[in-house]
């Protein structure tokens, strides 16, 4: 029991539950992950076999942290999986069989390969160009752009529909069907005639109106089906499809989910509350495969579900045991982030708050006198921006450290004021979550050649090394080959630098080079991956050249051949992309930077300063993909793992404030906290929003204010500037339901407002209409079996 000494009396009855499901609620500062890893380690020290338990969370970072806390407590949990949904789906599922039957009627006749968001941008541009001419004219005219078709697809995928599906449930609508007619034939005509589109928005808006699905319909004809066509073109399968496939495939073969069942026994998942439909529907069919009980530790707060957007769905936590009626249920309510002040005002908050499993009451031991949290408005953006910076400067002058202050904001439009602010104060800052490290070019360039490296036939791949080499090629050429003769990126690239004529040209000859080594990795990777002993490494490469007798080869060579490929050397095969960029991408990058520079002025400093950064990144990206072939994967695994890495990479300099929206500070903790922009316009966009957008930024708002541990300060201004247009505030209507435990420095008619909308029926606390099933809606995908 050692691994469980550490824990509260709440803690060690949650991490004692192996079997079973159990549902343990964990408030903010609970100490939920510790409880998890303690939990794990327990299980293993007490003779469960540590390659049958999963756990899993949403983000990498959360993983890799989890793992790490394993596998100091014990050594053995290095042999559990510890990962996202996403590498689970794709490991032990859709990896494992994709030469299935199930693929191969898709059309993934040679496997797949997963493509990460720019890649789905690409695609789906081109799919909105090739439209017909009458649906890019109402594409214009509703100013759609691909984030609305991508969020449209989201909300139907999440419940593991498809294109297919969809348009197949809606062709059963004859009313719709003859809606959809009346729309084309009006659109055709409008754009016939030549109306503009800019000019013809409303006539537009009024013919989708005509039947409220239509819209949906648009989407999914014009572009969802296009789209999914192009990627099976293309062989690859994006992000929000790998959960699809990973479902729909172990439904039509459910001995797949069987035979899971039996390699992994027990599932951890965490963050529940952000689960979505079809993320739990395959973890579901996995435990329910076999006739023993299922094993399912579920760890979450329904109270911190603030990803409705992403298609999360807090009813599958809240309603569990509709789905397993004998779920136990445990609750952490010990905080260790925050002073009692602080808890006293977020219980005020969470006392109010509908479709709860508990009362979500927090205690906290730390006895310490406080401050309570503050209330304080100011007639525009710019006070309040100023009281910030004011504050920030006090905390720097006592000798606070400011790499533990943050300011937290809904939307990122409210921040610019202080941003400014801090700027012209000097005092340094962090913008959380704004630059991708994964978005930078450099970085999607040498993603680029490890793709292409590894999966010689990744399309998106080619186009963007090509495009962004000193090669004599273009993607266009290749297009074009691929289009008229179905040519694969290889072949055009082998014919390109070996000529089948037998005569080298000056093209051939300067491509040949970069052939040579994307061919002798090709030849490697059957080595490489195998990560195993120099016994297996010696055999599967004297095989590999058709060697029976050893004898026949010189020690010295045989030794020198495994030195290039054997486990200890991955960092070569590292060393070998990354000079590839070097010689082939890096130069093209140094000229447009030095145009750039020029462009702007700028010192040569400045280019130094920016091309360092870029051979930088390019080492980190290859010192990850090393680093995940030195964890045991294989290199095209290893690969996976990078695609799926889709989170920030902030800075990290010291000392400076964080600005961050609540959505990206969820899981953080900092030691003071200044939450702006408290306004009713800025969390809600309607003027009467319905009660899931209420229940949603309920739930944003109290996450917001329990990422403070010892000073929270809430602010808001009467007036704010957003986009050039002066808007009107009142403030948020949940601060009403703290203010009492607040210190508010508010104005006579501030106070009067607040007190208003605590003595009439607060916001938080409306009625609210049963939950309507995804299947109810007219846009509603059918659930595939």
């Amino acid at each position: 029991m050692s691994n469980l000494n550490g824990l509260n009396s709440q803690q060690k009855i949650a991490a004692s539950q192996h079997d079973g499901v159990i549902r343990v609620m964990a408030g903010p500062g609970t100490g939920k992950t510790k409880t998890k890893v303690s939990r794990l380690a327990n299980m293993i020290d007490t003779g469960f076999d540590p390659e049958r338990l999963v756990g899993l969370t949403f983000t990498n970072k959360a993983a890799d942290e989890m793992r790490q806390r394993l596998i100091a407590m014990c050594d053995e949990g290095k042999r559990a999986f510890i990962g996202t949904y996403h590498s689970f789906f794709i490991q032990r599922i859709l990896r494992p069989n994709d030469t299935h039957d199930y693929f191969q009627k898709l059309g993934y006749t040679n496997g797949f390969y997963t493509l990460d968001q720019n890649d789905a941008n690409g695609i789906m541009t081109g799919v909105m160009k090739r439209a017909p001419k009458w649906a890019k004219f109402a594409i214009d005219a509703l100013g759609t752009g691909k984030k609305d078709v991508f969020s449209f697809m989201g909300k139907q995928r999440a419940v593991g529909g498809t294109a297919q599906q969809f348009l197949k449930h809606c062709a059963q609508d004859k009313s719709l069907i003859e809606h959809w007619a009346v729309l084309k034939s009006k659109l055709e005509d409008l754009q016939e005639r030549g109306a503009v589109p800019d000019d013809s928005k409303q006539t537009v808006q009024e013919a989708f109106n005509a039947h409220p699905s239509l819209k949906p319909v648009f989407f999914a004809r014009l572009m969802w089906m296009p789209y999914s066509n192009e990627c099976v073109r293309f062989g690859g399968i994006d992000f929000d499809d790998v959960l699809v496939h990973a479902r729909n495939l172990i439904a039509y073969d459910p001995e797949l989910a069987t035979n899971l069942s039996k390699q992994h026994s027990h599932f951890s998942l965490d963050e529940f509350q952000d689960t979505n439909q079809v993320q739990f529907d395959v973890i579901r069919r996995i435990v329910d495969a076999t006739n023993k009980p299922a094993n399912l530790f579920l760890v979450g707060d329904t109270r911190q579900s603030i990803y409705g957007f992403r298609s999360a769905d807090v009813r599958l936590m809240s309603e569990l045991h509709k789905t397993y009626p004998d779920v136990v249920d445990v609750e952490l309510t010990t905080n260790y982030r925050s002073q009692k002040p602080l808890i006293a005002a977020s219980n005020s908050l969470a006392r109010t708050m509908n479709g709860q499993i508990t009362e979500g009451q927090l205690n906290t031991p730390n006895d310490e006198p406080a401050d309570k949290p503050t209330i304080a408005a100011f007639d525009n953006e710019y006070e309040e921006a100023a009281f910030v910076v004011e504050q920030v400067r006090k905390q720097a002058e006592r000798g606070d450290n400011l790499d533990n202050t943050a300011v937290l904001y809904r939307g990122r439009n409210v921040r610019t004021a202080v941003e400014n602010a801090l700027m012209d104060a000097d005092i340094s800052f962090e913008v959380i979550g704004d630059v991708d490290f994964w978005e930078r070019r450099e970085v999607r360039d040498m993603l680029g050649i490890i793709r292409f490296a590894l999966r010689n036939n990744d399309y998106i791949a080619a186009y963007r090394v090509l495009d962004h080499s000193t090669l004599p090629m273009t993607s266009q050429t290749l297009k074009k080959h691929h289009t008229q003769n179905n040519t694969r990126p290889f072949a055009y690239l082998r014919e390109a630098a070996l000529p089948s004529t037998g005569r080298a040209t000056i093209k051939s000859k300067q491509i040949r080079p970069f052939f040579e080594r994307i061919q002798a990795i090709t030849d490697a990777l059957p080595l490489i991956d195998l990560n195993e002993s120099t016994e297996a490494w010696e055999k599967a490469f004297l095989k590999n050249l058709a060697i029976t007798n050893p004898d026949q080869v010189e020690r010295n060579a045989i030794n020198k051949a495994l030195d290039c490929v054997k486990p200890d050397s991955f960092k070569q095969l590292g060393n070998v992309l990354k000079g590839i960029y070097v010689d082939y991408l890096y130069p093209k990058q140094v000229q447009e930077d030095q145009k750039e520079i020029k462009r702007k002025q700028g010192s040569e400093a400045e280019l130094t300063d920016r091309l360092t950064q870029r051979l930088e990144s390019v080492e980190q990206v290859t010192s990850l993909f090393v680093d995940q072939m030195k964890k045991g994967l294989t290199a095209r695994g290893a690969l996976e793992e990078l695609t799926l890495r889709a989170e920030a990479q902030p800075d990290t300099r010291k000392s400076a404030v964080k600005l961050l929206t609540n959505h990206a500070a969820k899981g953080l903790e900092f030691d003071t906290t200044y939450l702006i922009g408290t306004e009713q316009q800025t969390y809600f966009r309607e003027e009467y929003p319905d009660d899931e957008t209420l229940d949603e930024e309920c739930r944003n708002f109290y996450v917001g204010i329990t990422r403070a541990q010892r000073q929270l300060t809430m602010t808001y201004a009467h007036q704010r500037t957003i986009n050039g247009e002066v808007r009107y505030n009142q403030p948020l209507t949940f601060l009403s339901e703290i203010r009492s435990e607040c210190d508010c420095r508010l104005e006579q008619q501030d106070e009067a407002v607040l007190e208003q909308n605590a003595t009439t029926e607060s916001v938080s606390k409306h009625s609210k209409e049963p939950h309507q099933d995804y299947n109810s809606h007219n846009d509603a995908v059918p659930t595939f079996s």
